[in-house]
């Protein structure tokens, strides 16, 4: 199975995506776990929603912004905006989000790997959450490292 690298370009991410065959969880953490977080969040995230028309059930009804700082070298700042179903992702910054996630290239890379779940790390300080919480009760589960 293939992997993704932080040197891959968006089109052979998507080809890497495509090979899955599906968008199983733990067959796309297994891929990606290697990715920049741009990759994840530019190019995994929407693929990964696009192809799961239940995902993209369960995402109908929220509405807002969540803005992702990944501080470090290799981070950056990722915007996903949900309308109606659908996620669009912007990097950069966004100061009218509903809700801001913080966190470390290190925590980072620990939830694509797996090997630390989103609760654990919120709850030893690891990730930082301001504004609206329950926008982010309402994507967990639903988008990978949610």
């Amino acid at each position: 199975m293939a992997k993704v690298t932080p040197d891959m370009s968006d089109a052979q991410v998507i080809e890497v995506l495509k090979s899955l065959g599906s968008a199983d969880p733990n067959a796309l953490r297994e891929v990606m776990k290697d990715a920049s977080p741009r990759q994840a969040f530019a190019v995994a995230i929407p693929w990964g929603i696009q192809s799961q028309p239940d995902v993209v059930a369960q995402l109908a009804g929220i509405e807002g912004s969540v803005l992702w700082v990944v501080e470090g070298e290799g981070g950056g700042k990722f915007a996903i905006n949900f309308s109606g179903g659908k996620v669009d992702v912007k990097e950069g910054d966004k100061p009218d989000a509903t809700a801001t996630v913080t966190l470390d290239i290190g925590t980072w890379k620990e939830l694509a790997s797996g090997d630390t779940n989103p609760q654990a790390a919120f709850m030893s300080g690891k990730i930082q959450i301001a504004g609206d919480l329950s926008l982010i009760m309402q994507i967990q589960g639903v988008l990978p490292m949610g």
